[in-house]
């Protein structure tokens, strides 16, 4: 077991990830694959930003997995969905925002709604009904107290190691939430409203869409220790696709004006939230009439049908003065861009550490009992 140099170990496991712009990763559902594939929590310009709450308030009951780095808690949740899955149920997945690999959380629907979630740091979660809806799972019950104290030190200078990245990883998405508000004080002045507002209006008009307005928090964006991933779970489901484009970073505007048309209608849809900035919009799944709005994303080609699109050029809604301030907006663009990536550097060695406790915990860990404590858990919920 290798646990000099986590640090090195991180560059030497994502260098190549680090050399590429964090804005090209991609991660795309493979032919046929039916999941929902969402984040429940986002890095962002103020930290670790949580929508737990959000996305789990619909279960009946609520299992909360507690356990150290590699003490199986993704694996446990995936062996509930798989089980779950083959008996005709659906699940949706969140994966860990830092992680995409691994799962924060499933919601499975079958008679009830049953989540099942991480609720260990930096995501914790506290019981609001415990018992009745909420209850533990303990896979500290599984490890051997007497080799994690052999490891006592290691751990206390791996924690420390990887919570120094964390807090530098923030402090640059921090640098990035600032120049966010450069940003939106000459897009704030270049949009002409009333022009938005009343396409948004016309849009969303089209829409055969009937709810109670009931809105999900669904994020399909997320910047990770491998970079800025995107799940394509929205433009998936869609029977139609409203592509809006970002020109000037603009585009939110437009989402949120949706936003506002579809809760007068009292619509049922889902919402997503930009990793960094936690209250810019760039996602919504409308649930009624199956419509998806995103924003035009370089790093994503629809392979959806072309007649099931409809692009909407931001520029037509921009004022003229906008070429005036171009080089500017243009500068601060690239500076917010340096910012994310020198996030997700400092999230990459931040993995290092990371990995380096699991293997400790992995070492201490009786992976037969955790089996037997999942197989017990899934034949009592499903």
């Amino acid at each position: 077991m290798i646990l000099d140099a986590p640090e090195r170990k991180a560059w030497e496991r994502f260098c190549n990830l680090a050399r590429v712009a964090a804005y090209t990763v991609i991660s795309k559902q493979k032919e046929g694959d039916n999941l929902e594939k969402y984040f429940a929590a986002s890095n962002s310009a103020h930290g670790f930003c949580n929508y737990y709450n959000e996305c789990f308030s619909s279960a009946d009951k609520l299992y909360i997995i507690k356990g150290g780095p590699g003490t199986g808690k993704s694996g446990f949740m995936r062996r509930c969905a798989a089980l779950a899955e083959d008996k005709g149920y659906h699940v949706e997945y969140f994966y860990c925002s830092s992680d995409p690999d691994s799962l924060d959380g499933v919601l499975i629907h079958s008679s009830k709604i049953i989540a099942v979630i991480d609720g260990t740091a930096p995501h914790s979660y506290e019981m609001v009904y415990p018992g009745v809806r909420d209850n533990i799972i303990n896979l500290g019950e599984a490890w051997d107290e007497s080799v994690l104290d052999k490891y006592r030190a290691e751990i206390f200078r791996l924690c420390e190691g990887k919570t120094l990245e964390y807090r530098r990883a923030y402090d640059a998405t921090g640098m990035c939430g600032n120049l966010f508000a450069v940003i939106s004080s000459y897009v704030n002045k270049l949009i002409i409203g009333d022009k938005l507002e009343s396409f948004a209006a016309k849009l969303t008009g089209k829409l055969d869409a009937r709810g109670c307005g009931h809105v999900g928090i669904r994020l399909i964006d997320s910047l990770s220790m491998k970079g800025c991933v995107r799940f394509d779970t929205f433009e998936r489901m869609a029977d139609r696709c409203v592509v809006v484009g970002d020109t000037y970073g603009a585009g939110h505007i437009m989402l949120d004006k949706i936003r506002r048309q579809l809760d007068l209608r009292s619509c049922d849809y889902y919402i997503s939230y930009d990793p960094i900035i936690s209250n810019k919009i760039n996602g919504i799944f409308e649930r009624g009439s199956r419509v998806a709005f995103v924003l035009s994303d370089p790093r994503i080609m629809l392979d959806i049908d072309a007649d099931r699109i409809e692009h909407i050029n931001m520029r037509r809604f921009i004022r003229a003065e906008a070429s005036e301030v171009k080089a500017e907006l243009k500068y601060t663009f690239s500076l917010y861009r340096s910012g994310i990536e020198l996030a997700q550097r400092h999230l990459a060695r931040a993995a290092g550490y990371h990995f380096a406790l699991e293997e400790i915990y992995k070492e201490a860990m009786d992976f037969d009992a955790v089996n037997k404590m999942t197989d017990s858990f899934c034949k009592k919920i499903l």
